[in-house]
This record gives C-alpha cells, sequence and structure tokens, in this order.
C-alpha cells in the first residue's frame, strides 16, 4: 500500500492558485513555561520546558488555512539554548524506532485539514510506538548543538511517518524556527490547524522575572496569493506567561 504524506507543521502547496486564494489567516499562541517561577539562585540560569501551542485558522470558516512557509518561536530575552553534553539522535523516517528516547526534547500533537475543493477532511495523527508518554502524533527529538527535528506519525485518512528539520537560534531572542516543506497530497491542499509539542532538556531561563511575565512572539509566514502572483504574508501572534 502506498503511503501519503501528512507532517507537522507542513502544508501542501495547492497545484494551482486561484484568484479567491488571498485568505485572511489568523494564528492564536499559547505558551507554557515549566517551572514559571523565579530561581532559588540568583546567579544560574535553570532549565524549563517550554510548550508551544499554535493555532491556525482563517477568518473565514469557508475556506481553509492558507499553506503556511515557517514559524519563527520568539523566546523572552533572558532564555538560552544549551544543548552541550545532550544525546543526539540522527535524522531518519525511522527515528522513533531506532532512538527510542535518545535524543527526545518532547512528544505532543498536532491537527490537519485536508481539501479537495469545498469538502474538508479531517486528518488525525495517532500515536508513534515507543511508549512515550503524551505523544499524540509528533515527537521533538534534539539532532546536533543547534539542530532539532520533528517526527510526525499519521494514520487517518492518509498514511506515513516523516521527519522535518527545525532550528534552535540562539541570540538576545533564541529563536525556535519550524521549518515547512513544499507538499503535495494526492492533489489536495493539506494545512495544518494546530501544533502543540514541548521542547524540555534545552531551555534555560532566567533566573528574574519581567514585571508583567513573560512575553514571546510566534511569526508565522503563510504562502498565499496576490493576484496571480504567489506572496508571503507573515502574521505574528504574543504569548505571555505569568511568573509564579
Amino acid at each position: 500500500m502506498r503511503k501519503f504524506v501528512l507532517v507537522a507543521l507542513a502544508a501542501a502547496v495547492p497545484l494551482a492558485f486561484s484568484a479567491d486564494a488571498m485568505a485572511a489567516n489568523k494564528v492564536t499562541y499559547t505558551l507554557k513555561i515549566s517551572p514559571a517561577k523565579k530561581s532559588v539562585s540568583s546567579k544560574k540560569l535553570r532549565t524549563v520546558s517550554i510548550n508551544p501551542i499554535i493555532k491556525y485558522a482563517n477568518v473565514d470558516s469557508t475556506k481553509t488555512v492558507d499553506p503556511l512557509g515557517s514559524t519563527d518561536l520568539i523566546l523572552p530575552k533572558g532564555f538560552k539554548f544549551v544543548t552541550k553534553g545532550f544525546k543526539t539522535c540522527k535524522q531518519s523516517v525511522l527515528a522513533a524506532k531506532t532512538c527510542g528516547r535518545t535524543g527526545l526534547l518532547g512528544a505532543g500533537s498536532a491537527s490537519f485539514i485536508a481539501a479537495a475543493g469545498t469538502t474538508t477532511i479531517p486528518a488525525n495523527t495517532a500515536p508513534i510506538k515507543g511508549n512515550v508518554p503524551k505523544n499524540g502524533g509528533i515527537l521533538n527529538y534534539l539532532s546536533g548543538s543547534n539542530k532539532f527535528f520533528i517526527l510526525s506519525n499519521a494514520e487517518k485518512p492518509v498514511q506515513d511517518q516523516r521527519t522535518f528539520p527545525g532550528q534552535l537560534i540562539s541570540g538576545s531572542l533564541p529563536t525556535i524556527r519550524i521549518p515547512v516543506y513544499k507538499i503535495v497530497v494526492a492533489g489536495l491542499t493539506i494545512s495544518v490547524t494546530k501544533f502543540d509539542a514541548p521542547i524540555g532538556g534545552v531551555v534555560k531561563a532566567s533566573t528574574t522575572c519581567p514585571k508583567g511575565g513573560w512575553v514571546s512572539t510566534a511569526k508565522t509566514k503563510f504562502r498565499t496569493t496576490d493576484g496571480n502572483t504567489v506572496v508571503n504574508k507573515v502574521i505574528s501572534a504574543t504569548a505571555k506567561v505569568k511568573c509564579s
């Protein structure tokens, strides 16, 4: 049986763009930081787990969200990535079987819709075998000093297992860059509607908590059309995390 592609945070590029494809997309971004409190030490950064929850939609409920180009999760100032000493997993389609928990940063889920004309088909992920808690079809693995990859396992209505590389970009505002590949699935447009998967172990947080809490921004690039021209449109969404 031939397997078709369904990927985390990836969307199909339609075979042709129509004049009304210019969509009004919206992004909702929530970020969980654990633990969300000051460190007992005032001198050392502390390890935290971050869980971005991103929802993509179209303001017109009769239309599907435009194909994504990429999403950058910009973390608050005072955060940094520390991957030295961590085991890594080599990116491959069989990563879940060959790596197990080695390099595992977190497990979560995603949801998609597959559009054929005006008909939408729910596309659900299923757990990847390996007894990983809270695994709803998405696993994040560390693959290098500044690299990770997302492994997506899908079963319905299309079936496939794929890996997609991401970046951990250090700086004053560290950024998690989640890539998107150009995918056509049996002529259908595949659009992600929700991504919910934590990354833990390699993120260090500031010892202090800014007034009002930590602020993070998700910048999503959508591929849309302006007339007959394909353009990239960036939409930003902000998440604020209160400190306890």
